[in-house]
């Protein structure tokens, strides 16, 4: 009896367990809630219904959302909850349950433009009226700024005379009318010779400025202030007017900050114009013809600098920019544009406090004996530096100096200790640094860590005794242990006090702890080009204009940053990616080794193409359009080492060239890894805020996925996503396979509902969350006015013959044999292609040079025109 009710027991426990178990299993089963999103735009460009799984529907992601209504801007966004206009999303979307279908809607304001009206008489009283929607304005100074609502009537009245006392009486010449299109960021403007402008139905953000003459007009003489012995340029400046007056040539490595009585006197009291070059209050009517004014600049480097008469810079002390900015590390820059800096002059850091930091490059081959005289900060002789400069009387026992760590063999020598560094009794030399990204390292106790990370994007080049940088088996990177055991290993060690030989190094407590160097040689990076790779053609998108400003002399931010000596493209991209400018240093100029020549030819190449495709007059979205066109149009996967990728191990494929800034930028040919690269090259270089991001890629439709690069850009305080490679899809036309310029991905947010069915990051990274949108196809234009964006069938009409005029009749236009393509975004796509056939009506236009077209979910699709 006691056995069955033992069995029954057992049996009971077992059923309970399996209950629970099954449960478990069903709640783990459980499909994610789908809920259907409908919008509501009232009376707005109309957004498609989407059912997301509930995880994904948040208020980033409505407010995400794009509409547009002509006159108004988005006021706010709602929820509909229970019949009524809820504005907290949020606390309705974090209830606990939730309907299945939910209405999002949109409140719309009325759109304010903005009006500036002003004059170039120098006086703050408006010598003008203003009317808006018919009501005069009252209490105007100049210059008048107002938000005026969109459509309303604007009525602008100059007054018929002004004069003053002993100048006379002014001439009223034009008013100066000028009109900024949002959806373009472009502006146009135009001249107006009647005292009278009108503007019945404002529909642009307006500026319009009365333009007056002086009776009484002095000459000027303007020195640019570059050279001693420059000519200046004379302009005739009219008394009571205002002016803007820029200089005619700028300063390598400055910025203008304006405009100065006494170039050996820049103070308030001789400042004149300002960094704008904007000049009010001058000339009075007592100036002397032929004033002198100088223009001053503000270093954009840590130094002052002059030319020496031989193409050379000699620094002469540190920047008042930086003085002023409070920066304590001082970057001596190897060279100023083309021209390299050799000397320090006599009393250039004579005196500084103890608290700054001085960093010397390779190029200086000449201190003057004064230029450190009782200065007790730190000074670093960067790589390849010339270390007989370390010499009295430039230096002695007081200075703290250290040497570059790859450059240890050369100050120590492998047997003789070098005379030439010591002083009396005692060595100049305190030590060894590492330039880790800006952050000096003198000490590597706690440091070999970051050296070891930097020395693995060297890959052929480290110390002889890896183990001193791995320091695998030594707890907490135990840097006495490590030298010990160097030590034991016979290997070339200074430490304790000690060389090889037991020569003396002690003198005041200096030491320096680092193993020997020595080149170690493996694959090298970048070196090795896949065979073929080309297994697709080019598509060229209509549209695109490869822009060439090389006539256009410009220096580009990457230039003036702090330098790294680098090897190889690996060393170059991640110097980048932290804020630094990589410099190529040689044997020749001292370095331990020679770098990789088509490292820097690549490095080289996107500096150039930036300077090449980039204008001083575009915004940074324009800049990012520029840059990310001109990579796809210029570069084809290189699907061959995609092959690779898949059969072999990464680290025996890791010195093909197309995981690099070679495969993009010398051959035209990379996948994602070179693609991102390059982009965030350029980017750097031109100013724009940029990372590379690594994670997983789907294809949008899910699967496994593949590793992938991509890159995030930020602007005006806000970061977007930006897929290159997504960018440039393979399709298939006519059995061809063929890559196309697209904007799928572009400047989009992490919640963009495309992205995410495509991407995922890296979570580890902490990447920071991308929430801007850029609208692309609103703002491109295909004739300088209509977007790309179309919104019914009349609007792509007018698209499509457009391009048939422009492009497609005029056979001169394009080449022979190559395939092109032309890009469009229809809004509620499916409204207007069910009813309408694209295929149809793009044969009916282009005939047989019609091929096909391909759509995605969006709305976005590709028409493609054959020769």
């Amino acid at each position: 009896m006691k056995k069955k009710r033992l069995i029954f027991l057992i049996a009971m426990v077992l059923l309970l367990a399996l209950t629970f178990s099954a449960c478990k299993l069903l709640n783990l089963n459980q499909t994610e809630q789908e809920i259907k999103i409908i919008f509501n735009t009232n009376g707005g460009t109309p957004i498609n219904s989407i059912v997301l799984p509930r995880s994904q529907v948040s208020e980033a992601f409505i407010q995400n959302q794009r509409t547009t209504k002509e006159g108004y801007d988005i006021d706010y966004w709602y929820v509909l909850n229970n019949d009524n206009k809820d504005k907290n999303i949020a606390a309705f979307l974090g209830q606990e349950n939730l309907p299945n279908k939910i209405t999002f809607g949109v409140v719309w304001k009325v759109k304010k433009l903005t009006l500036t009206v002003s004059q170039n008489l120098d006086t703050q009283d408006a010598k003008f009226t203003v009317e808006i929607d018919g009501e005069k304005q009252t209490n105007i100074k100049n210059p008048f700024t107002a938000k005026v609502e969109y459509n309303k009537s604007v009525k602008i009245i100059v007054d018929s005379e002004y004069s003053l006392d002993g100048i006379g009486n002014f001439n009223f010449v034009n008013l100066k009318v000028t009109a900024h299109f949002p959806s373009t960021n472009e502006s146009t403007s135009t001249n107006e010779s009647s005292r009278e402008f009108l503007i019945e139905n404002i529909r642009n953000d307006v500026k319009i400025e009365s333009i007056w003459k002086s009776p009484r007009e002095i000459p000027i003489d303007f020195y640019n202030n570059i050279t001693a012995t420059e000519a200046p340029v004379t302009k005739n400046l009219g008394v009571g007017l205002t002016h803007k007056i820029t200089p005619t040539s700028t300063k390598i490595g400055s910025v203008f900050s304006g405009w100065y009585e006494d170039k050996d006197n820049i103070s308030e009291d001789t400042k004149i114009g300002d960094a704008n070059g904007y000049i009010s209050g001058f000339p009075t009517k007592d100036t002397k013809p032929n004033k002198k004014l100088f223009a001053y600049w503000e270093s954009n480097i840590s130094v002052d600098c002059t030319e020496n008469g031989e193409n050379e810079f000699i620094v002469n002390g540190i920047s008042q920019t930086y003085q002023k900015n409070g920066i304590k590390r001082i970057y001596i820059p190897s060279k100023i544009g083309n021209k390299p800096v050799t000397e320090i002059s006599d009393s250039a850091f004579q005196n500084l406090s103890s608290d700054y930091e001085v960093i010397i490059p390779y190029t200086v081959d000449t201190i003057s004996n004064s230029a450190f005289n009782n200065y007790q900060g730190n000074i670093y002789f960067d790589m390849a530096s010339k270390y007989t400069l370390i010499s009295a009387p430039r230096f002695n026992e007081a200075h703290n100096i250290y040497v570059h760590a790859t450059n240890v063999k050369n100050v120590v020598g492998d047997s003789d200790f070098k005379n030439i560094y010591t002083y009396g009794s005692g060595s100049l030399i305190d030590g060894a640094f590492i330039n880790y990204f800006g952050e000096i390292v003198t000490d590597y106790t706690d440091t070999l860590e970051k050296i070891d990370q930097w020395h693995k994007y060297s890959v052929e080049f480290t110390l002889e005794n890896y183990v001193a940088l791995n320091c695998e088996g030594y707890p907490n990177y135990n840097f006495s242990k490590v030298m010990d055991d160097l030590n034991a290993q016979n290997n070339t060690v200074i430490a304790n006090d000690s060389v090889e030989g037991e020569k003396n190094w002690a003198a005041s407590g200096k030491t320096i702890k680092l193993p020997k160097q020595e080149i170690q040689t493996t694959k090298r990076i970048g070196e090795e080009q896949t065979e073929g790779g080309y297994m697709q053609e080019q598509v060229i998108d209509l549209l695109y204009k490869e822009n060439d400003f090389s006539s256009e002399e410009k220096y580009l931010p990457i230039e003036f940053l702090p330098e790294i000596p680098v090897f190889n493209s690996e060393q170059a991209i991640r110097v980048v990616q932290q804020g630094y400018q990589p410099i190529f240093i040689s044997k020749k100029d001292g370095a331990p080794r020679d770098y990789w020549p088509w490292a820097k030819d690549a490095y080289e190449k996107g500096i150039d193409t930036a300077k090449k495709i980039i204008s001083k007059d575009m915004n940074d979205f324009e800049k990012v359009e520029a840059i990310h066109d001109w990579i796809v149009m210029n570069n084809i996967y290189d699907s061959k080492l995609l092959e690779y990728f898949n059969e072999y191990d990464s680290k025996a494929i890791s010195h093909f060239r197309g995981f690099s800034l070679e495969g993009v930028l010398l051959d035209g040919k990379g996948v994602c890894d070179s693609i991102s690269k390059t982009f965030l090259l350029m980017t750097k270089a031109v100013g724009i805020e940029c990372i590379k991001v690594e994670g997983i890629s789907y294809g949008g439709g899910g699967g496994a996925g593949v590793a992938h690069a991509w890159n995030k850009v930020k602007i005006d305080d806000e970061w977007y996503v930006i897929d290159v490679t997504g960018n440039a899809p393979l399709i298939k036309n006519n059995e061809k396979n063929t890559e196309i310029l697209k904007h799928t991905y572009y400047l989009v947010p992490n919640s963009d509902p495309e992205l995410k069915k495509k991407n995922s990051e890296k979570e580890d990274k902490n990447y920071p969350e991308a929430t801007g949108r850029y609208d692309y196809f609103e703002n491109k234009t295909y004739d300088g006015h209509r977007s790309i964006k179309v919104k019914n069938k009349t609007e792509l009409d007018n698209y499509l013959n457009w391009v048939y005029l422009n492009w497609v009749k005029d056979n001169t236009v394009r080449e022979p044999g190559k395939l092109y393509s032309l890009e469009v975004f229809v809004e509620n796509s499916g409204g207007i292609f069910n009813s309408y056939n694209a295929t149809s009506r793009a044969d009916a236009v282009f005939g047989s040079e019609y091929a096909n077209y391909v759509g995605d979910p969006k709305g976005h699709c590709v028409l493609f025109f054959k020769k």
